[in-house]
């Protein structure tokens, strides 16, 4: 047995990992002659100063890279390119497109050469760079989230994407992701592993509070929302203060935690104000040229960025005047959809909203959103940030922070002037202890005084009400007598006016009864004359129609029918307009030509195919697609059997369930050329298979 030597301690080698810096190794006669052998490790710098041991298969080669490790902690693109180059990344030997693509989508299936450290378990989602997995750190016992980088083959993207885990690494705060380790797999990915956080993105909370989720609604009221957009405040302040700009600030790179983290995610446009940017060509004209597939998604191109999002600058790709009032615009446009749950500029188009964007087209959130209560404080706020000059927005995010906080303790902000009214309204609620005392001893010395002043009308009111019931005594009798003889004469005149009111009644009754009976003939002469021409003009259309469809005029026809009374259609009606109809529907799911097609024997089920190895099932009553069956190789033919769907690619067949598409059996047919016709008996207990050469198999 052949003792290995690592080549940074010197120290034996036993399973591949070095027994005191634990830094993971190779045999040079290993068979992977493009991988990495040995990453460049962090335990390394600990027990070598500086140094960081890179190995590769196929030769006894180690490179000690003296005095790089330290650098990998700044902005330095050309550091990387360095050790990028002397590693030889396995992508300078090229990659097959669609192989790669499968390597993407299997996520769970990525071996991370990390001297066993971390373990792929799942996707938890991807974007334009990289994708997003969550990890476990084996020697740590906790899941972190891991990056990779999808296309190794882009030397752009490559350097983008370490230029991401750079930033993000150097930007220690509360409110951003902290990076804990950077790396390169076997394969030759570049990824980094970062702090895993368990929740929802603010782009999710809007999606729910837009969709009226009353969990959401009660959870994420307005005041929290706020808070959440001072925290984010709170870290991009820091990543200016580090001469570092966002460049791509939206809802869906927030994320909040379940046990309320808030992180600013997705670093990967940030611009550093310190180190020269990476070599990014931005066009200058009004239709930027642009990758993505939505303007909600961020810009790969010569413009980067979310539309939605993205200052005028930054739309018109002036990349040297972006500056910390690009991302405030950002953050007022993000404050603005929180306000109207929609973003600045709606439209289903990239063009439309770089247009508008550049044209600074915003209307103010209350107009927006009218039917929506929008505080006039954090409208003026968001309308600020939104200015289309940089120089009429806030000049930075600690200013526009500090407005958002006096709104919160009910303060005047610098956005808007208050009325007299308004600053006693705050007043009263930023002061209400003292508000409510004054009041109360409002209300006292109001209560003494009226409680007084009741006293002493009281006092004189019972005085002249002692005088006055004298009076009042002597007086009662003679109006009591004359009460009565009001009374009983007002009674003999209701009841005078009663027997008339009776007499006009029936008059009126009379002949209320004579005019509607002659309105009612009238109604009826009306409607026979009506009916009798819209029964004229039906069969004079149906006339006219079948005149036209004999001539193969089926859009005149199809019109002619249309003006008909939607009361009179019956089956000769139905029977023109199917006529007029060149076909009854039309099923697009298929990619390329559709060559076999099969209905089922009750007429219910159709299946259909084409030049490609999928197969698909319709319900015909409902004409919905119900099953999407994947094969091997291409499709040769297939029937109907009872309730199941027979397919066979010329050398096995198989039976499906005809609802789901789950395959119940598969055979081996005879080993001949290959089958290509299939039929079934009545009874489904026969099938005949059959080819161009004559065989037939039963």
């Amino acid at each position: 047995m052949n003792d290995q030597r690592c080549e940074i301690c010197h120290n034996t080698v036993i399973s591949g990992n070095c027994l005191i810096c634990q830094a993971p190794t190779k045999r040079a006669n290993d068979d992977d002659d493009e991988a990495i052998v040995l990453l460049i490790d962090s335990n390394c710098d600990e027990r070598r100063k500086s140094s960081t041991c890179v190995t590769l298969n196929g030769s006894d080669e180690s490179t000690h890279l003296q005095g790089k490790h330290n650098s990998l902690v700044r902005d330095d693109s050309s550091t990387w390119e360095t050790i990028l180059h002397e590693i030889r990344l396995p992508h300078d030997h090229g990659v097959n497109e669609q192989q790669r693509d499968i390597e993407t989508r299997k996520v769970t299936d990525l071996r991370l050469n990390t001297a066993g450290k971390f373990q792929a378990l799942e996707e938890l989602g991807r974007g334009g760079m990289g994708v997003i997995i969550r990890g476990r750190d084996q020697r740590l016992n906790r899941d972190v989230a891991l990056k990779i980088i999808r296309d190794t083959t882009d030397a752009a993207k490559r350097d983008r994407f370490i230029r991401e885990a750079q930033v993000t690494g150097q930007l220690e705060h509360p409110n951003i992701v902290p990076v804990h380790e950077f790396g390169i797999d076997q394969q030759g990915r570049v990824y980094f592993a970062m702090k895993l956080v368990n929740g929802r993105t603010l782009a999710e909370v809007l999606k729910g509070v837009r969709r009226e989720n009353a969990e959401l609604q009660r959870d994420f009221p307005l005041s929290r929302l706020i808070t959440i957009l001072i925290q984010v405040c709170h870290a991009v302040a820091f990543a200016h203060a580090r001469g570092v700009i966002h460049r791509d600030l939206k809802p869906s790179n927030i994320m909040l935690g379940d046990f309320g983290e808030v992180m600013v995610m997705d670093w990967g446009l940030a611009k550093s104000g310190m180190t020269p940017t990476t070599n990014v060509v931005a066009s200058r004209s009004m239709s930027p040229v642009v990758t993505a597939a939505r303007p909600d998604q961020t810009q790969d191109g010569t413009v980067l960025g979310t539309p939605y999002y993205m200052s005028p600058e930054q739309a018109l790709g002036h990349i040297d005047q972006l500056d910390a009032r690009s991302d405030v615009y950002s953050l007022g446009a993000i404050l603005y959809e929180l306000l109207t749950l929609t973003p600045p500029i709606d439209g289903d188009s990239i063009e439309y909203v770089l247009t508008h964007v550049i044209q600074g087209n915003i209307v103010p959130p209350s107009v927006r959103v009218p039917d929506r209560e929008i505080p006039k404080d954090l409208a003026a706020v968001a309308m600020k940030a939104l200015a289309h000059k940089p120089a009429d927005r806030y000049q930075s995010v600690p200013e526009m922070r500090r407005d958002l906080e006096l709104y919160l303790d009910g303060r005047m902000t610098s956005a808007r002037d208050d009325n007299l009214f308004e600053i006693i309204q705050r007043f009263s609620r930023r002061h209400t202890r003292i508000v409510s005392v004054l009041i109360a001893a409002s209300v006292i010395i109001a209560l003494v005084t009226i409680i007084g002043y009741q006293s002493n009308v009281r006092q004189r009111y019972v005085a002249e009400k002692n005088r006055a019931l004298a009076e009042h005594h002597a007086q009662t009798a003679d109006e009591e007598r004359r009460r009565a003889d009001s009374q009983r004469q007002f009674a003999e005149e209701e009841r005078h006016r009663a027997e008339e009111a009776q007499r006009v009644a029936e008059e009126l009754r009379l002949s209320a009864e004579n005019a509607n009976r002659r309105t009612q003939l009238a109604l009826k002469q009306e409607s026979y004359i009506r009916q009798s021409s819209e029964l004229s003009g039906f069969y004079a259309s149906l006339a006219l129609a079948t005149s036209q469809l004999s001539r193969n005029e089926f859009i005149p026809a199809a019109t002619s029918l249309d003006a008909t009374p939607t009361r009179l259609r019956d089956w000769s009606w139905r029977r023109l307009a199917l006529l007029t109809q060149p076909y009854v529907h039309v099923w697009r799911d298929h990619v390329g030509s559709v060559q076999r097609v099969c209905i089922s024997q009750d007429k219910q089920y159709m299946a259909c195919s084409g030049s490609f190895t999928v197969c698909l099932v319709y319900h015909l009553p409902t004409k919905e697609k119900i099953a999407t069956i994947s094969l091997n190789r291409p499709l040769k033919a297939m029937t109907f059997i009872d309730k199941q769907l027979v397919i066979s690619d010329g050398q096995e067949c198989g039976l499906y369930d005809r609802h789901q598409g789950h395959l119940i059996r598969m055979s081996r047919l005879p080993d001949v050329t290959s089958f290509e016709e299939v039929e079934n008996s009545t009874n489904g207990h026969l099938l005949l298979f059959g080819n161009v050469h004559g065989d037939v198999a039963q």
